[in-house]
């Protein structure tokens, strides 16, 4: 199951489409302008 949603980058100061889902436990969040493929896929992990 993914959330999509939108992402804003304050260094460029623009907003891109993105999908959001948990991957063994793991957050990925993917940016995207357009279609997903075309993307970057960032990993967020739980700190302990």
């Amino acid at each position: 199951m993914s959330i999509n949603g939108r992402i804003y980058d304050p260094e460029s100061g623009k907003t891109y489409n993105c999908k959001m889902w948990l991957d063994d436990h793991q957050l990925k969040v993917r940016g995207f302008m357009g279609v997903s493929i075309l993307g970057k896929t960032e990993t967020f992990s739980r700190a302990n």
